[in-house]
């Protein structure tokens, strides 16, 4: 690898972060207000970009057309469930749901784009699949039959299954036109779809809010939302899109230290044994063959 993988780094620790300030977030702000403002922001930071750089983004019916796909499915879709998990479980649950996105995607690709199913690569889900459920529960079964599932943990599984949704068509779109220029299309759609459903007198109470939601909000809008995705693309461009896959599954492990840091979570050694069987599942099958 060169010496310029390692600003992947980067992108990691600003989704990592991404999940510590919407827990700051999402039980002040509604879910879709936060979804809006979110989008809102880095739609103001990419157009600027663009704007410098000179960038044409060559608008066409089939880029609107595609653009409102992924808005919905990816960006307001996932981002409103994700809030919404917030509300209710940990963020270090939520960053171990999502890390099954990989599972789900490769699913949704053998089911829809047929692709060939390999075993060994089944193997690893089905050991993510059962550490994920041990720490959902704690390993007290009694959590299931006397309190049922968290409804968080089930808005996170919801979220990553459309995240992987999102996964599967950007990947058939993307080959159409640069990347740059999709993204912020769909950023700006996301925003004129949300004008409607936002919800403006908390727009006009974010400055009375306390200084870590209103950091929070910013964060969440710039840096794993812009600065992320373009680390991201500039890594692709580097050392290549399946060694830049591979970083990504640190996001949880950076979400989880994050999590007890900043928000005092608790993790005991059960579930830290298991958030490690998780991440090395994740790690073995984004590198099986």
């Amino acid at each position: 690898m060169k010496k310029n993988q390692y600003i992947m780094i980067l992108a990691v620790i600003f989704w990592a972060g991404a999940f510590i300030a919407g827990k700051f977030t999402a039980n002040i702000i509604n879910p879709v207000t936060i979804t809006f403002l979110r989008f809102l922001i880095a739609s103001i930071v990419i157009d600027s970009y663009l704007i410098l750089m000179k960038i044409d983004l060559k608008i066409s019916r089939a880029l609107l057309k595609e653009s409102l796909i992924l808005a919905v499915v990816g960006m307001i879709g996932y981002h409103v469930l994700f809030y919404t998990a917030l509300q209710y479980t940990s963020a270090i649950h939520s960053s171990l749901i999502a890390s099954m996105n990989p599972f789900f995607t490769y699913i949704l690709s053998i089911m829809f784009l047929g692709n060939k199913a390999k075993l060994n690569k089944f193997a690893y889900i089905l050991l993510a699949l059962f550490s994920v459920s041990m720490i959902l529960l704690n390993w007290n079964f009694n959590v299931l039959f006397n309190n049922g599932v968290n409804p968080g943990d089930l808005y996170m599984i919801l979220a990553v299954l459309l995240w992987a949704s999102y996964s599967i068509l950007v990947k058939i779109f993307i080959v159409k036109y640069e990347p740059i220029v999709l993204t912020a299309t769909v950023f700006n759609i996301t925003v004129f779809l949300l004008i409607p459903f936002a919800n403006y007198n908390q727009v006009m109470q974010l400055f009375t809010n306390d200084t870590a939601v209103i950091f929070s909000m910013f964060y969440m809008g710039i840096f794993p939302t812009v600065f992320g995705y373009l680390i991201q693309q500039y890594s692709i461009k580097s050392i290549g899109p399946d060694k830049t896959n591979i970083f990504i599954n640190l996001v949880p492990v950076f979400a989880i230290v994050l999590s007890v840091l900043i928000l005092h979570e608790n993790i005991n050694i059960l579930n830290l044994l298991s958030g490690i069987i998780v991440i090395g599942s994740v790690y073995k099958f984004n590198t099986a063959r």
